[in-house]
C-alpha cells in the first residue's frame, strides 16, 4: 500500500463528505483495507491522531475496498519508531472501528 495525497478531496464540498462518511457495516466490511491503511501510515513513521469515521472514506475498488484517509489536523510524524503506547492507543481505536464501534 503507498502512502499519498489526495488532490480530488480539495474539491468535495463538506455537505458531500458528510454524506460519504462509512456507516458501522461499511466500517466493519472495509476493517481488512482500514487496518491495512493504517499499517501503512504507520510505517512511514506518521501518528494520525483523531482516527474516526469522519476522518476517512471507503472507495469501491474493483471487489476490494480502499480507505482514504484524511485532516491530519492532529497527526505526528516520528523520525524513528512510534513510541509504544501512542501507536497502541491508535491501533486499538483502528480495530474499534473495524468492528463498527463508532
Amino acid at each position: 500500500m503507498r502512502v499519498q495525497a489526495h488532490e480530488e478531496l480539495r474539491v468535495l464540498e463538506l455537505e458531500k463528505l458528510e454524506a460519504q462518511r462509512p456507516q458501522p457495516a461499511q466500517l466493519v466490511e472495509a476493517g481488512p483495507a482500514m487496518r491495512e491503511a493504517f499499517s501503512a501510515l504507520w510505517g512511514k513513521g506518521v501518528l494520525h491522531g483523531d482516527v474516526a469515521a469522519r476522518n476517512m472514506l471507503i472507495v469501491p475498488n474493483g471487489t476490494e475496498q480502499r480507505v482514504v484517509i484524511f485532516d491530519f489536523g492532529f497527526s505526528h510524524w516520528f523520525s524513528e519508531e512510534i513510541p509504544k503506547y501512542l501507536r497502541d492507543k491508535e491501533e486499538a481505536a483502528v480495530e474499534d472501528l473495524a468492528r463498527g464501534i463508532v
